[in-house]
Protein backbone atom coordinates (compact mmCIF):
# COMPACT_ATOMS: atom_id res chain seq x y z
CA UNK A 1 0.00 0.00 0.00
CA UNK A 2 1.09 3.46 -0.41
CA UNK A 3 1.07 5.41 2.21
CA UNK A 4 1.40 8.63 1.04
CA UNK A 5 -1.11 8.20 -1.37
CA UNK A 6 -3.28 6.82 1.36
CA UNK A 7 -2.73 10.10 3.42
CA UNK A 8 -3.66 12.20 0.25
CA UNK A 9 -6.60 10.34 0.07
CA UNK A 10 -7.70 10.57 3.54
CA UNK A 11 -7.14 14.26 3.58
CA UNK A 12 -8.98 15.17 0.66
CA UNK A 13 -11.96 12.93 1.70
CA UNK A 14 -15.69 14.80 2.49
CA UNK A 15 -15.53 13.66 6.26
CA UNK A 16 -15.48 15.43 9.24
CA UNK A 17 -11.94 17.10 10.24
CA UNK A 18 -12.02 14.50 13.54
CA UNK A 19 -12.71 11.71 11.67
CA UNK A 20 -9.79 12.98 9.34
CA UNK A 21 -7.75 12.93 12.35
CA UNK A 22 -8.08 9.70 13.36
CA UNK A 23 -7.48 8.01 10.28
CA UNK A 24 -4.59 9.62 9.80
CA UNK A 25 -3.22 8.65 12.94
CA UNK A 26 -4.24 5.18 11.99
CA UNK A 27 -2.30 6.06 8.91
CA UNK A 28 1.00 7.12 10.60
CA UNK A 29 0.89 3.71 13.04
CA UNK A 30 0.89 1.99 9.91
CA UNK A 31 3.58 4.24 8.46
CA UNK A 32 5.86 2.88 11.69
CA UNK A 33 5.28 -0.68 11.67
CA UNK A 34 5.92 -0.71 7.81
CA UNK A 35 9.09 0.96 8.68
CA UNK A 36 10.12 -1.50 11.40
CA UNK A 37 8.95 -4.46 9.50
CA UNK A 38 11.12 -3.15 6.43
CA UNK A 39 14.42 -2.01 9.08
CA UNK A 40 14.37 -5.64 10.04
CA UNK A 41 13.94 -7.38 6.34
CA UNK A 42 16.73 -4.58 5.12
CA UNK A 43 15.03 -2.50 1.70
CA UNK A 44 16.13 0.86 1.84
CA UNK A 45 13.91 1.86 -1.19
CA UNK A 46 10.70 0.34 0.73
CA UNK A 47 11.85 2.44 4.00
CA UNK A 48 12.08 5.78 2.04
CA UNK A 49 8.51 5.37 1.28
CA UNK A 50 7.18 4.04 4.52
CA UNK A 51 9.22 7.61 5.48
CA UNK A 52 7.46 9.70 2.51
CA UNK A 53 4.06 8.28 3.93
CA UNK A 54 4.67 9.42 7.29
CA UNK A 55 5.83 12.97 6.36
CA UNK A 56 2.84 13.57 4.51
CA UNK A 57 0.97 12.04 6.89
CA UNK A 58 1.93 14.62 9.70
CA UNK A 59 1.76 17.64 7.34
CA UNK A 60 -1.50 16.51 6.78
CA UNK A 61 -2.64 16.10 10.58
CA UNK A 62 -0.52 19.08 11.23
CA UNK A 63 -2.94 21.27 9.21
CA UNK A 64 -5.90 19.16 10.41
CA UNK A 65 -5.17 19.94 14.27
CA UNK A 66 -4.70 23.53 13.69
CA UNK A 67 -8.42 23.99 12.50
CA UNK A 68 -9.51 22.44 15.38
Amino acid sequence: MNLKKEAERIYFMDISVKEKIRLLEQNAADCYEEMAAVEQNMHPEISHEADEGLRKTNDYLDQLKKKL
